[in-house]
């Protein structure tokens, strides 16, 4: 049996009994809620698994509510009403600006109405006096000390060499023929360079003729490096005269083509026909009225026309017999 104050619970109460009793319960219900409230503003923090949950502010407090990061694929939305609104940040752009790419530049030649170049021996050092000739008008320019040579431009195949080559025009010419100097160039007959020295070559570094580059009247260079001068000895067995061409008619120089013009070689003392500085190629040797037979290293033909290979800085023998007397 409990006991409140001096008399039992079951017995009767005044009126004035039980407001006290009222009172002092009324009394501890505040001492309780005193003791559970939070004062100054603190919080009571629950923590649920893997959120913590804040609420209840005390006297003065404001509301929060703060969610840790939850677990993968949960979805939580937070509210935050004390916090400041997150920076605001400028959207990133997906795409780069295309940079432009550098093409290189290309120049186009201009029309001119002039052709230089350069004449250059063997060991690639300029050739002073050296030729440049045209295969269609047969002019003919030197070059400086300094082996550069200007000419007016004409779309044409070129030659350069050391020495006045004997070329006719590539159709008969204005006295309907081959007429020496009218339709040829104004080379020196029966006096080609005996002695050695560099070779000959066309435009477009060819060996002969048909090969050789046309020029194009763009300002582009027309460069030419000479070969090694090829020679021909060609030796009588029984030599004419000192001073005359003896048996032959003609040597047609190699890649010349069908624009070699007439060409000797006076014999010498010793009974020798020696030409000199040519390109590589064929040497033509064409008989007269007497006839004759020839032999040698790389030698064909019959009466009629021989044939010697050239080659560059090399000397092709010949032996020559005329074959009546």
């Amino acid at each position: 049996m409990a006991h409140d104050g001096s008399r039992s619970s079951g017995a009767l109460r005044t009126p004035m009994e039980l407001l006290a009793v009222a009172r002092r319960r009324g009394m501890q219900i505040q001492r309780r809620r005193r003791a559970v409230a939070v004062g100054c503003g603190c919080l009571v923090a629950v923590t649920l698994g893997a959120g913590v949950v804040a609420a209840v502010p005390g006297p003065g407090g404001r509301e929060v509510r703060v969610l840790t990061p939850p677990a993968t694929g949960a979805t939580t939305t937070t509210t935050a009403t004390s916090l400041p609104p997150p920076p605001t940040t400028s959207a990133v752009p997906t795409s780069v600006p295309a940079v432009p790419i550098a093409h290189p530049v290309t120049t186009t030649p201009v029309p001119t109405n002039t052709t230089t170049g350069t004449v250059t021996g063997p060991d690639g050092r300029p050739v002073a006096n050296a030729y440049v000739i045209g295969l269609t008008n047969l002019n003919v320019f030197q070059t400086d000390a300094r082996g550069r040579f200007a000419m007016p431009c004409v779309a044409q195949k070129l030659v350069a060499a050391t020495w006045v080559l004997p070329i006719q025009s590539p159709q008969p010419g204005p006295s309907g023929g081959y007429r020496y100097r009218s339709d040829t160039t104004d080379y020196p007959q029966g006096t080609p360079p005996a002695g050695p020295g560099p070779g000959y070559v066309f435009s477009g570094g060819a060996s002969r003729l048909s090969g050789a580059a046309t020029v194009a009247c763009n300002g582009s260079p027309v460069n030419f490096q000479l070969p090694p001068g090829g020679a021909v000895d060609i030796r009588w067995v029984h030599p004419p005269r000192s001073g005359q061409n003896g048996p032959i008619d003609n040597l047609n120089l190699p890649g010349l083509e069908n624009q070699a013009a007439l060409e000797t070689v006076d014999v010498s003392s010793t009974g020798h026909q020696v030409l000199s500085q040519l390109g590589p190629g064929t040497l033509e040797i064409h008989p007269v009225a007497t006839p004759f037979t020839c032999s040698g290293p790389g030698v064909t033909g019959s009466d009629g026309i021989y044939t010697v290979a050239v080659a560059a800085g090399q000397v092709s023998p010949v032996t020559c017999t005329p074959t009546s007397r």
